[in-house]
């Protein structure tokens, strides 16, 4: 399966990992499955690239929902 990521102006790749594997393990402890946890990873890593430094890039879920809602997906 191929899951497309998120177009995002990349300022600081800090923490992207720890962001994408926050986001992917939210996912499948609300009974998401599989591929929607890699999307909301992916949201969340893509997010997370667009503020300069580490944990204060680390989105919550507010910007999260609403990142995907722009993007197109209600899977939270």
């Amino acid at each position: 399966t191929t899951i497309p990521t998120f177009d995002v102006v990349t300022k600081d790749k800090t923490a992207a990992g720890d962001a994408f594997i926050g986001g992917f393990v939210y996912g499948l402890a609300n009974g998401k499955d599989i591929n929607s946890s890699v999307i909301i990873g992916n949201a969340n890593g893509s997010l997370s690239t667009t503020i300069i430094g580490a944990q204060k890039s680390l989105p919550d879920l507010k910007k999260l929902t609403a990142f995907l809602a722009e993007n197109g997906y209600s899977i939270i």
